[in-house]
């Protein structure tokens, strides 16, 4: 994904967000497009380094997305997916390729009341 994209402050609608290891293709893009509607799917995110990176992404500000895919394909995720806090709206949850031992307190949390369904693919432990 090109940097760059943090500057589309309206912008509606984004399949996906492929996270990168520069600054400007990282996740922290992702921080001021609160405007994002429908499925959105963040991948790679073994590329983010620390958690005020996934902080600065700002997901819990993006209301509007129902269905959210976080997608590893490493195993030092635990602080990434702690950090990622989401939107208490959000209605699915699917987590790919998680390999931690301890999920954060935040999921299963009761303030989640409308999340129907979470799936959890190739979550190894």
């Amino acid at each position: 994904m090109s940097g760059g994209i943090s500057k589309l402050k309206e912008l509606q609608f984004l399949s996906d967000f492929v996270v990168g290891r520069q600054e400007e293709n990282g996740i922290q893009e992702l921080g001021g497009l609160v405007n994002l509607h429908g499925t959105f799917e963040i991948k790679k995110l073994e590329n983010v380094v620390e958690g005020k990176e996934a902080r600065n992404a700002r997901i819990i500000d993006k209301r509007h997305i129902d269905y959210l895919l976080l997608k590893w394909c490493s195993d030092d995720e635990r602080d990434i997916l702690d950090s990622l806090r989401l939107h208490h709206g959000l209605k699915e949850l699917a987590i790919d390729g998680y390999k931690g031992t301890i999920f954060p307190d935040w999921v299963g949390h009761s303030s989640y009341q409308n999340m129907t369904r979470v799936s959890l693919v190739y979550c190894k432990n």
